[in-house]
């Protein structure tokens, strides 16, 4: 008979059975839903607590929580809403706006992730429910991916304009999700504040990120 810990360990350190579970995850994460009911994450909800560290203190340059209205794409989306455009193959971050939100370390990681659509593409895991405005975006944490599951409301301007990242391409939505569900695994968008790129890109890959200094 064994332990727990001697099962988990065996579990974790069998490629086949680690393969199998972290397949049987991605394949088993949803939610109960009524038919055409649009799921809202409570534990990150649309208000300004998942903006701020403090509410009512904004950082300078951007607008007061009380004023960020939250929306869906098909609200704020000019045309049909869509996770990619034809834009995500060789994209660069010229093809990217970071908004209020000074991470433009974070969007130039994101620009290189989406250099190579099959990485990118592999961001998502498929909850089968993005109809119903819930994803779920996987990050390599503490040696481990982690799958975060997000709704899509975003935050936007009074005018309804998506306040931090966003695509060239008005309909594409990728790059606002993967942002959301960076700043839920951070606790809040203002902690995205400060970072690096390589290690945004360890997070999003879970491969090796090296710097090569050319001068």
């Amino acid at each position: 008979e064994l332990a727990k810990y001697e099962f988990d360990a065996f579990c974790i350190n069998n490629p086949t059975i680690k393969t199998f579970l972290e397949y049987w995850a991605d394949g088993s994460n949803q939610v109960v839903l009524q038919r055409g009911e649009m799921w809202k994450d409570l534990n990150f909800p649309p208000e300004g607590s998942s903006i701020y560290r403090v509410v009512r203190d904004a950082p300078a340059g951007m607008i007061p929580a009380a004023m960020v209205s939250w929306m869906r794409p098909s609200e704020f989306c000019p045309g049909q809403p869509k996770l990619y455009g034809d834009g995500s193959q060789g994209l660069t971050s010229r093809e990217l706006r970071k908004g209020q939100l000074a991470n433009q370390w974070f969007i130039n990681a994101l620009a290189l992730v989406a250099s190579h659509r099959s990485v990118l593409r592999s961001v998502f895991v498929s909850s089968g429910q993005e109809d119903h405005g819930r994803y779920c975006v996987r990050f390599f944490k503490e040696e481990r991916w982690s799958i975060v599951a997000i709704d899509d409301y975003l935050p936007c301007d009074p005018l309804g304009r998506p306040l931090f990242a966003r695509s060239i391409d008005p309909n594409e939505i990728w790059a606002m999700l993967i942002e959301k569900a960076y700043a839920k695994l951070h606790e809040c968008y203002e902690n995205l504040v400060d970072g690096t790129v390589q290690y945004a890109l360890r997070d999003l890959t879970g491969g090796t990120v090296e710097k090569i200094d050319l001068h």
